[in-house]
């Protein structure tokens, strides 16, 4: 059986030409231009979020300028009520002690009487 394969001749199998006066050929499909997108940068996102909190902290700032420059003043009550007078007391006059300066003569006994510096 070996010797039957390899004496025969192996056939020729071709396909058929192709008309030339009727090509088909499949559509080129047109590729469209890469659309680039706008980088996302963390940067950019911190800078937006510090400059919306600059921007409350002016208005802030502003608010708190405004309320300061309100006049605040009170209406004016001390042309309607009476003058001040003070009031006098009756007390009787305080009895007066003669003063005795110890610089000027030293205590007898070197100690100073209980009675001028009382100790507690």
């Amino acid at each position: 059986m070996e010797e039957q394969q390899s004496l025969e001749v192996p056939q020729f199998k071709a396909q058929l030409l192709p008309h030339f006066h009727t090509v088909v050929l499949p559509e080129k499909k047109k590729l469209e231009p890469t659309k680039p997108e706008p980088f996302r940068l963390l940067l950019d996102e911190r800078g937006a979020v510090k400059s919306s909190r600059w921007e409350q902290m002016v208005k802030e700032e502003q608010k708190h300028q405004e309320e300061a420059a309100a006049f605040k003043a009170r209406p004016n009550t001390v042309t309607h009520k009476e003058p001040f007078r003070p009031r006098r007391e009756n007390r009787a006059a305080p009895g007066k002690t003669p003063t005795r300066l110890w610089t000027a003569s030293p205590p007898e006994n070197g100690k100073i009487p209980a009675d001028v510096f009382p100790i507690s």
